[in-house]
């Protein structure tokens, strides 16, 4: 039915499920790399919402101005054009973060995962070591 077939909710299940258990781990590795990792991804998906509304003040402002007798206000324009600017350096500065924080992230996660990978070998019993389908 709709050409959607069984199985593929199967590897959608499973994919959730890895995505779940990655973010999890990250979250072990550094729980504040991970939280300014989400803050630092949400700011430029935030912002062309932001230039989209300043964009919109802008082209009232030139309407009204052109619609009626008043005076062109290049003051409010110059404000939202520096508004506009200022978006521009908040993105630009999210993504240099961003950037810095996922290298910190991903530095930090093989760090994490070889320890604990070390701490379940160090808790096995001598046996499982002269076993060789364990070793496999």
């Amino acid at each position: 039915m709709f050409g959607v077939k069984k199985f593929e909710f199967g590897k959608a299940k499973k994919t959730l499920q890895v995505t779940l258990r990655l973010l999890l781990l990250f979250w072990q590795v550094d729980k504040w790399i991970f939280i300014g990792n989400l803050i630092v991804f949400a700011i430029p998906a935030i912002i062309p919402f932001i230039n989209a509304y300043i964009y919109k003040l802008i082209i009232d402002l030139v309407v009204i101005s052109v619609s009626s007798s008043q005076a062109f206000d290049y003051h409010q324009l110059f404000i939202l054009i520096s508004m506009r600017f200022l978006m521009l350096l908040i993105q630009d500065a999210a993504f240099s973060f961003q950037t810095y924080l996922e290298q910190l992230l991903y530095y930090k996660f093989p760090a994490h995962i070889y320890q604990v990978v070390l701490e379940k070998i160090a808790n096995l019993d001598v046996q499982h070591f002269e076993d060789s389908s364990f070793k496999d």
